[in-house]
């Protein structure tokens, strides 16, 4: 398969694992946070819900991929280490929906207090998952624009989002606002990679260029 439609394949990933973090956080906050997590443990509704979000995340991770290997040439030993951490942090939300839609009905049925009451090293768990995505989200918007390829408002909008999602996990505010715009800007991404958006289709063009020669 050719390199483009590798691009553009990558870019659809990105636009359905976008749309996919914005609608996972949405259903989650208007469906099922009002209810106790040994409870949603044992629904059938929230163990579906987890499976659709690894299949987000799966798409999330195919897209990050893609977005990065548009950009390496221009990114530097930065945007290296600032991809290297975005993915950590979604491999990372891989596994807490992993165990989400294998782990959780098990341990909800066994020892529920375990779900409701969490302990310290489970919530150390949890605070580095969110600390890490959210240092390589921000890493990972610095770095697109640095490289002055994808449209600026996208990685602009990852900057805000993560901001905000900060702020409101901090406040112990509910409300996903951060998540989904989050979502948005990586799926705006996404689609100027599939459209193979004119900046990023003439620095693919000049780095074949450079390749040849």
């Amino acid at each position: 398969m050719s390199k483009p439609n590798l691009e553009r394949l990558g870019g659809l990933a990105a636009i359905l694992g976008g749309l996919a973090i914005s609608s996972f956080n949405l259903v989650e906050f208007l469906a099922f946070s009002s209810r106790p997590f040994s409870e949603l443990a044992q629904s059938r509704g929230w163990t579906l819900f987890q499976i659709f979000g690894l299949v987000g995340i799966t798409f999330l991770i195919l897209g990050l991929i893609s977005l990065y290997s548009a950009q390496a040439a221009h990114a530097g030993w930065f945007g290296l280490a600032a991809f290297a951490l975005a993915l950590l942090g979604a491999l990372q939300y891989y596994g807490v929906s992993w165990a989400g839609a294998f782990l959780m009905p098990a341990v909800g049925r066994a020892a529920p207090a375990v779900l409701d009451q969490p302990d310290a090293a489970l919530s150390l768990g949890v605070i580095s998952t969110i600390f890490v995505s959210a240092a390589g989200w921000l890493a990972f918007a610095v770095a697109t624009l640095r490289a002055h390829l994808f449209p600026r408002w996208a990685p602009i909008a990852i900057l805000f989002a993560v901001g905000l999602s900060l702020a409101t996990e901090l406040a112990k505010i509910s409300v996903p606002i951060g998540p989904v715009i989050l979502g948005i800007a990586i799926a705006g991404m996404g689609y100027a990679l599939f459209t193979r958006d004119s900046k990023i289709a003439l620095a693919g063009s000049a780095n074949a260029t450079i390749s040849r020669e």
